[in-house]
């Protein structure tokens, strides 16, 4: 089952990604972004987001985004997937979820703070019971040298 859904997560992500080609003004935010830092704090509780353990990529389109976060050790280990649409502007980004493995997410929206410089986005997000600051980077492919 675990399966059927990564699948089912990584077909979106490649429809969302598809979204972003050939865009002649693509948006600040369109593109495939990887998480690089994260920390999470609640009531009796700090989690540190840990790159070598974990996956985490966001992919957005003009219109749509698309997060799967899984542990690197165990393919059938799908921790958060979702996929909806979102709004964002110099200093928020707004996720409405549309789609989860959380059924909790469905039909909500979740607003950022956000800040893009370079290839790096930061959001965060302070609520009464949950505290989170998470670092993105952009994955860039650079073009490849022409062989002389």
């Amino acid at each position: 089952m675990r399966l059927h859904i990564l699948i089912i997560a990584l077909f979106i992500f490649f429809l969302v990604l598809l979204q972003c080609q050939g865009q002649k003004e693509r948006s600040l935010m369109c593109g495939t972004w990887r998480m690089i830092e994260g920390t999470y704090e609640g009531p009796g509780m700090k989690v540190v987001y840990d790159k070598d353990e974990r996956i985490c990529y966001k992919l957005i389109s003009e219109e749509h985004f698309a997060v799967i976060e899984m542990f690197k050790d165990n393919p059938d280990s799908l921790f958060f997937a979702a996929v909806g649409a979102y709004s964002w502007d110099d200093t928020s980004y707004t996720e409405f979820y549309e789609a989860s493995n959380d059924p909790a997410k469905v039909g909500e929206s979740l607003t950022f703070q956000s800040s893009v410089k370079g290839f790096i986005w930061k959001i965060s997000l302070e609520q009464e019971s949950l505290t989170l600051d998470e670092t993105w980077e952009r994955i860039v492919k650079l073009p490849e040298k022409s062989a002389q």
